[in-house]
């Protein structure tokens, strides 16, 4: 496979929530977003979106925050990928969504739901728009953190469930979220599964996210940008998996002026290696 140059930034891959949306209203945080996208065209890269929102709800935020449209969106933590045609419009990738549904052992995410709100008192199953047949999603008070992952370990163990499960918090309520999805499916798996199908070269690809779900992509060989304002347990797993490499940025700006510092870190330091 002919991948293209491990020292060409080829795709920026970033998270929504507390990444690319602005995390204030601040003029400052809007210049953010506009820049990235000159940025972007600037450099021909590929912009795709890594999201735990829906389909539905991405679209609402790029149209809410005046967001650049990217090539490819991958949805619900990474279980669901959607491209653009070349008229504009988004198509979900089937080959893809058909490979995950084969991974689920005959689970369903009412099934998933039923057994562990009776085995896990803090759980509540999030809104049926937030629910997909691969992903099904939960709030929980993040007080309760260690003994939500605990129990969710353990059913998962014990059951031998071809399923795993994501932890992050949200950057408004500061509560807990969690996602159940088939084993090995996360965003870092999702960049990877878009990656292989163009022959990029994931060294090529810088991701930029803030909290627990984006950990997998974190930690997997990409170019990384943690934001300002990122989950402290995201930091501190991310800087022991990077440690010594220069493949990761800590942003001091929070949300989209990280994502932009961020980006142009990694185009500069392919400049100098030029």
């Amino acid at each position: 496979m002919n991948l293209k140059s491990i020292r060409t930034v080829t795709t920026l891959a970033t998270d929504l929530d507390g990444t690319l949306i602005p995390v204030r209203q601040t003029p400052e945080q809007h210049a953010a977003v506009k820049h990235l996208g000159s940025l972007v065209v600037e450099h021909s890269l590929q912009l795709i979106f890594v999201t735990g929102r829906s389909f539905e709800l991405t679209f609402d935020a790029m149209t809410q925050f005046d967001l650049p449209h990217p090539a490819s969106i991958l949805c619900d933590v990474g279980s669901t990928m959607w491209h653009r045609s070349d008229d504009g419009s988004y198509q979900q990738d089937l080959d893809y969504q058909q490979a995950l549904l084969d991974r689920m052992g005959g689970w369903t995410n009412a099934g998933i739901q039923t057994a562990l709100c009776e085995r896990v008192e803090w759980l509540t199953p999030q809104s049926p728009k937030q629910q997909t047949p691969l992903k099904c999603s939960f709030d929980f008070p993040h007080d309760a953190v260690v003994a939500v992952r605990e129990q969710v370990a353990a059913w998962i163990t014990e059951f031998d469930c071809p399923l795993a499960y994501t932890i992050s918090r949200d950057p408004d309520t500061g509560e807990g979220l969690m996602d159940i999805l088939p084993v090995d499916v996360n965003k870092g798996s999702a960049i990877q599964w878009w990656a292989s199908r163009r022959s990029i070269d994931p060294a090529s690809i810088v991701f930029a996210g803030d909290s627990g779900n984006d950990t997998a992509a974190m930690t997997r060989g990409f170019r990384a940008v943690l934001v300002g304002n990122a989950d402290e347990q995201l930091r501190a797993e991310t800087r022991d998996a990077m440690a010594g490499q220069q493949m990761l940025y800590l942003a001091d700006g929070h949300g989209p002026e990280g994502v932009r510092d961020g980006l142009m870190y990694h185009l500069e330091r392919e400049e100098r290696q030029s």
